[in-house]
């Protein structure tokens, strides 16, 4: 990038020389945009923020505040970086619930990347203002951007853009309740990485597919694909697909009621988040939160749920921070201490309208209803949950409108209540019903039929009552079915899982005895390769001995036989082998010590290749005199090598090498 930023750029149709100072500005925020990127994998989003804003300040190079830049004014080398800076605010801004502002800065950030030339940036700019469209419920214009992004990645033949973008629309269709529609474009985007190798994108789609299958309270099917991500998240390495599929499962252990497998999953997860120092724990913490409530053990959900405030304030996601403070409220709830509940429900509320999510809204509008419902304060009941089927219905959530109808017209129906209204009663009931056929939630019309039944044989419409008993007969039958459907599939998914058990553990023994086996052979190999160089040595000291001792007789010889003193001693010096001409014996010992020898270099790379050979001698607790005999070079050659490692290593006259050398 450096080298590019020496070439002339063009502003205004105009050639100038960058200076140096320019250039070493453009170094440092890029620089400091490298350490936004780590920040964003550690999900530090208030550290992408300060550290994107302080990238910003040194771009462009003109005494411009960012707020005032205009394409116009910036050259092309320029434009690059402040696009991708610009990019990386905007998520962090989004993913801090700030998404106006996120928006403006994704603009511009497109802005940028147009002027920069460079597709990459721009498609990832473009699919990024996509992001926080989604974040802002305006899913239109968030398909729209993300229909650029798709056809520029097309055009590039860029086929792992292709395949993210793809998916990303597959989440708009999820969040628009479009589940038909999110399971084609996951599959697209399934089949696309399939074909790339690319087992990370695999991974994320089958996760996203367990999501709409989990949407679909398909538990059975969504175990199944979040299982698979799981696999393979784990022979990636990567933590942050790990923990997100154990929270997954964890979660969707809880919908089954396997409150064991759920503490299983998510003790893992948040385990895996301490040891890395990962932000992200506040969403473990989160579903602890809600198991225990399940379970009704409200204090220690309690705690989980403080717990998860605490982490969700360091990440500042307003977001986690309403999830966590409506969990608390349900908390509250089982403890039937509903004015406790009643304001953390209020601080949810203030939240979800704070950050814009019309969802959150309708959700918190609807337990509100509740309490109020519980605390027979009827009118400030039905006024809240008749917003919440508002809200509900503007976000395309026809089960949540249909579940808040129904509970209005329950109350309606309830002659205690002083604004008992029959008719205002089956008007609700009757639509939440209709709504309850189309999405497919009929549990939830239980208890509106009966309602209905009732008001109907009150008023002697015996042939409406008739109808109303046998649909909830109907009801009744399927919810039968579907439970012993899902006991069938809670079976097979537990024999599965059994099975998988079992193959891990067939995999981990014979990974074990495949690493007893090598271990077993290296040690032969090693223990053979220790009684070679032995007896090398020994021989050369013997033959050495015998040249000393020749060399003395030799001394007292004349004529022929001081001559044939000196050709018996060249032909014992030619019977002195060094190791390096024994080229076997080098092999193996390089083969048998490559991990130490490779390791020795990645710490210590200035190490010359005699000086690892002798390091890896004195590993193997040789001295250096065996170590010159075995090199056929001279005692003092080998104590100057053993100096020159002792200093690349940093040790001290005191420390003892072979120690050393031992550790690594």
């Amino acid at each position: 990038m450096i080298l590019c930023l020496l070439e002339l750029a063009i502003v205004h149709g105009k050639q100038y020389a960058m200076e140096i100072n320019e250039i070493q500005h453009l170094a440092h925020s890029h620089a400091l945009t490298q350490n936004a990127e780590e920040a964003k994998k550690r999900g530090n989003w208030l550290e992408v923020r300060r550290l994107t804003n302080e990238a910003l300040s040194y771009l462009p190079l003109q005494a411009l505040q960012k707020n005032t830049l205009s394409v116009s004014t910036i050259s092309t080398e320029a434009s690059l970086p402040i696009a991708h800076a610009l990019r990386l605010l905007s998520e962090s801004l989004w993913r801090l619930g700030l998404y106006d502002d996120a928006r403006e800065n994704a603009a511009r950030a497109i802005e940028f990347a147009r002027q920069s030339g460079n597709h990459t940036e721009l498609i990832q700019c473009l699919s990024n203002m996509g992001s926080v469209l989604e974040k802002l419920t305006d899913f239109q214009t968030a398909l729209q951007f993300y229909d650029q992004a798709l056809t520029l990645a097309h055009s590039l033949n860029d086929r792992v853009n292709v395949a993210r973008i793809t998916g990303n629309i597959g989440l708009i269709h999820l969040h628009s309740f479009e589940y038909q529609q999110a399971l084609t474009y996951f599959n697209q985007a399934l089949a696309v990485n399939t074909e790339l190798e690319r087992k990370e994108g695999i991974a994320r789609n089958l996760g996203n597919i367990g999501i709409v299958y989990y949407s679909l309270a398909d538990h059975y099917t969504a175990l199944d694909y979040y299982q698979q991500a799981l696999e393979i998240e784990q022979q990636l390495g990567r933590t942050d697909g790990i923990v997100q599929n154990l929270n997954n499962l964890g979660t969707l252990c809880v919908q089954i009621a396997d409150y064991t497998k759920a503490l299983s999953y998510l003790r893992t997860s948040l385990h895996i988040h301490e040891e890395t120092g990962s932000l992200f724990k506040g969403y473990v913490l989160s579903s602890l939160c809600l198991v225990y409530t399940r379970l009704h053990d409200f204090p220690i959900a309690l705690e989980y749920g403080q717990l998860g405030l605490e982490a969700a304030y360091s990440m500042h996601d307003r977001y986690l921070e309403a999830t966590i403070e409506t969990n608390i409220a349900n908390a509250f709830l089982g403890l039937q201490d509903y004015p406790q509940a009643e304001i953390h429900l209020q601080n949810a509320l203030n939240i979800y309208q704070e950050i814009k999510s019309r969802d959150g809204i309708a959700l918190v509008l609807g337990n509100l209803g509740n309490i109020h419902g519980s605390l027979g304060e009827f009118n400030q009941a039905i006024d809240s949950m008749v917003r919440a089927a508002e809200v509900f219905h503007e976000v395309g959530n026809f089960a949540g409108e249909a579940r808040n109808l129904a509970n209005a017209g329950l109350i309606y129906a309830d002659e205690r209540y002083e604004g008992f209204d029959s008719i205002r009663a089956e008007e609700l009931l009757t639509k939440a019903i209709a709504l309850d056929d189309i999405c497919g939630t009929k549990a939830q019309s239980i208890e509106p039929l009966k309602k209905l039944a009732v008001i109907y044989e009150r008023d002697d419409r015996l042939r409406e009552a008739l109808d109303c008993t046998k649909k909830l007969y109907q009801i009744e039958v399927e919810i039968e079915r579907s439970e012993a459907q899902k006991q069938a599939q809670q079976f097979h998914y537990e024999r599965k899982i059994a099975d998988l058990e079992h193959r891990r553990e067939l995999d981990r023994q014979e990974a074990e005895g495949k690493r007893l086996v090598i271990e077993h052979t290296l040690r032969l190999q090693r223990d053979e390769l220790e009684k070679s160089i032995v007896r090398l040595v020994e021989k050369n000291k013997f033959l050495s001995s015998i040249i000393t001792e020749m060399r003395e007789v030799g001394r007292y010889a004349r004529g022929e036989g001081s001559l044939k003193a000196d050709e018996l001693i060249e032909k014992i010096r030619r019977n002195i082998a060094s190791m390096e001409s024994l080229g076997t014996l080098e092999l193996q010992m390089n083969d048998i010590h490559k991990e130490f020898i490779r390791h020795l270099r990645d710490i210590f790379p200035t190490l010359t290749p005699m000086e690892v050979k002798i390091a890896v001698l004195l590993r193997m607790n040789l001295t250096s005199p065996n170590i010159a005999s075995l090199l056929f070079i001279s005692h003092r050659t080998v104590e100057v090598h053993r100096a020159h490692i002792r200093k690349k290593m940093g040790l001290n006259a005191t420390d003892n090498m072979y120690f050393e050398l031992g550790k690594l």
